[in-house]
C-alpha cells in the first residue's frame, strides 16, 4: 500500500463511512471480509472503545506477491484497522507503519475526536462539521431571524400603535390588571427602539424605504446568510481542530471509502498474481519454457481481452 492516497479532511472521510447507507454499507462489509486474506502474515490485535472495538492488523516488511522474483521488491510496513460496533464494520483505516504504540495512540485520538465524539461536552461541537456547517448555520440564523422578527413586530408595530390592545392581551395572558395602568403609563408612552435606530441611521427621505416590507424582508434574510457563511467556514475549521495532534504520517493514511476502494483493488491484484504464479508453475511442470516476465506480459494481454 505504497500509493499516497491520504485524505485532506480525515474526519470527513471517516464520517462518510459511519453515515453510509444501503449499497455503500455492502462495500464496507465486502472490504472488511477481504482484510484477513490480505493480511495473512500480520499480527492481529484489538482495542476496546466506549461504543465499539478496533480490530488491528500490523505487518512488518510486507512484499506484495508477484510472479517476478520479489528479491528486488521494496518491502514496507503496514497496518489496517477496522472499527466494529458489535459484529458490524463501520469504517476502515490503513497506513504504512507498524509502530504499534503510534497506531494505538492514533486510533484512540481519532475515536475520541470523530467516531465517538461526545455531544454537548466536547470541543468543537459534534454537529459542527464541514458537511453540516452550512445547514447548521442556516438553522441558527433562522432562529435568530425569527426572534428579530418577533421583536420588530412588537417594538415597531404593536406596542406603539396599539398600546391598549397590548395591555388587554397582557391582562388575558398573564393576569395583569389593565385598569392599574393610568393613561400616562410607560407602556402608553413607549418609544420604538427600531424606529429610533432607523431615524438615527437613515436621513428623512430614506426612512420610509428603510421601513418598507422589502427592507424588513432583507433584515430577516441577512442573519441567515451571515450565520450560514460563518458556520460553513467554522465547520472546516472545526475539522482542522479535530486533526490537531494526530501523527504527522496520518495524513498519508487511507480512510473510509478511500481505504475500502484500495482494499478491493489490492484484493483483485493479489488474486490475479496468485493465479499467474499457479498457472506458471503448472506450465513449467509440463515443459513450458518461458521467462516469467514474458509470461506475465502474455497473461496481462489475455486479461485485457
Amino acid at each position: 500500500m505504497n500509493r499516497n492516497t491520504g485524505s485532506n479532511n480525515i474526519p470527513l472521510s471517516i464520517r462518510q463511512t459511519l453515515n453510509a447507507r444501503f449499497e455503500r454499507m455492502d462495500l464496507i462489509n465486502e472490504s472488511a471480509g477481504k482484510v484477513p486474506d490480505l493480511y495473512k502474515k500480520a499480527d492481529t490485535d484489538a482495542m476496546k472503545t466506549r461504543k465499539g472495538t478496533w480490530k488491528i492488523y500490523i505487518e512488518h516488511d510486507y512484499i506484495p506477491p508477484s510472479i517476478i522474483s520479489p528479491l528486488d521488491a521494496n518491502s514496507y510496513d503496514r497496518f489496517c484497522a477496522i472499527y466494529f460496533r458489535g459484529s458490524k464494520p463501520y469504517t476502515i483505516i490503513r497506513g504504512n507503519t507498524a509502530n504499534k504504540n503510534e497506531i494505538f495512540d492514533f486510533l484512540k485520538k481519532i475515536t475520541r475526536k470523530v467516531i465517538e465524539q461526545i455531544p454537548f461536552f466536547s470541543y468543537p461541537k459534534k454537529s459542527l462539521t464541514e458537511e453540516n456547517g452550512l445547514s447548521y448555520g442556516i438553522r441558527i440564523g433562522l432562529i435568530f431571524s425569527i426572534l428579530i422578527a418577533v421583536f420588530v413586530l412588537f417594538d415597531y408595530m404593536l406596542i406603539p400603535n396599539y398600546p391598549e390592545a397590548f395591555l388587554q392581551g397582557a391582562n388575558m395572558s398573564f393576569g395583569i390588571d389593565v385598569n392599574s395602568h393610568p393613561l400616562d403609563s410607560k407602556i402608553l408612552e413607549y418609544e420604538s427602539i427600531t424606529r429610533l435606530i432607523i431615524e438615527s441611521i437613515f436621513p428623512p427621505k430614506y426612512r420610509q424605504l428603510s421601513s418598507s416590507m422589502y427592507t424588513l424582508a432583507g433584515i430577516f434574510i441577512l442573519p441567515i446568510l451571515i450565520f450560514g457563511f460563518f458556520y460553513e467556514i467554522g465547520g472546516k475549521i472545526a475539522d482542522k481542530i479535530r486533526m490537531r495532534k494526530l501523527p504527522i504520517g496520518s495524513k498519508t493514511y487511507q480512510y473510509g471509502f478511500n481505504a475500502i476502494e484500495e482494499i478491493l483493488k489490492d484484493a483483485n491484484i493479489i488474486k490475479n498474481e496468485e493465479i499467474k504464479i499457479e498457472c506458471y508453475n503448472k506450465f513449467t511442470k509440463n515443459g513450458l519454457a518461458m521467462e516469467k516476465l514474458d509470461f506475465e506480459n502474455l497473461f496481462n494481454e489475455i486479461l485485457k481481452k
